[in-house]
């Protein structure tokens, strides 16, 4: 007989576990951080140009007319009246067309004379004068003036309030699994030996 090792493959039941993960829900308080708008402000200087009111005095020339008053002679027709005998043509009344007798009489008679006098007279002269006129200037003056500007900002306000989280936790399962092990047998396998013949 011979020993022989013989591997056999034997199903065996293994139990292995994995590990998974189940979602738990949970009520916690978180801080959260909101955002409130919030107005601020900031100086800023600036340049402006402010007007200036100034009265100041110009020299205007002007022309006038002025009464200038002289003497002068003058001719005046004049005259008078004189009481004169005039001959006179005086036809017949009663006969037309006899000539006309002569006769006198007396009329009123104006004898013009020149006379001289002396009259006072005007004359305008032009005159340029010079006066003093009052006007306003206006100045442009530059002037720094500080200013509030607002802007707006936004600010982190944290709080608390109560949130449902979600976590994970870990889980050992258990499950089988069949696997081929190997295994080492041993047998006794007969043997045929052949012996020599015995020598004579």
């Amino acid at each position: 007989m011979k020993t022989c090792q013989q591997v056999v493959y034997q199903q065996k039941q293994v139990t292995c576990y994995r590990t998974c993960y189940e979602p738990v829900w949970e009520q916690k308080t978180v801080t959260a951080v909101r955002y409130v708008s919030e107005t601020q402000y900031r100086q800023c200087v600036e340049t402006v140009c402010k007007p200036v009111y100034e009265t100041a005095e110009r020299e205007v020339c002007y022309t006038v007319c002025k009464p200038v008053k002289f003497m002068q002679t003058v001719k005046v027709c004049g005259g008078h009246w004189e009481s004169r005998e005039v001959e006179c043509c005086t036809p017949k009344p009663c006969d037309p067309c006899a000539p006309a007798t002569k006769s006198v009489r007396k009329c009123c008679v104006w004898v013009p004379e020149v006379v001289e006098k002396q009259v006072e007279c005007v004359k305008y002269v032009h005159e340029t004068m010079t006066k003093k006129v009052p006007y306003t200037v206006c100045k442009m003056v530059a002037e720094q003036r500080v200013r509030q500007v607002p802007y707006t900002v936004c600010k982190a306000v944290p709080y608390q309030t109560a949130a449902r989280c979600l976590r994970y936790v870990a889980k050992q399962v258990a499950y089988t699994v069949t696997r081929c092990e190997p295994q080492t047998v041993s047998t006794q396998v007969p043997v045929q030996v052949c012996c020599p013949a015995a020598c004579y």
